[in-house]
């Protein structure tokens, strides 16, 4: 299983990621490889604010 992590960096210390949104695209694969779609997901929630 595959996922997107989207977040960011706290101005305080940018060694950390806050994990804001995972997303499991559709995928098709064997148990050696992952086949994920060519254009990343869009949507409102995955933009910074």
């Amino acid at each position: 299983i595959a996922g997107y992590l989207y977040g960011v960096s706290p101005s305080d210390n940018p060694q950390v990621k806050e994990i804001h949104c995972v997303v499991l695209p559709t995928q098709w694969g064997t148990r050696e490889t992952v086949h994920l779609p060519n254009i990343l997901p869009e949507h409102e929630s995955f933009k910074v604010r």
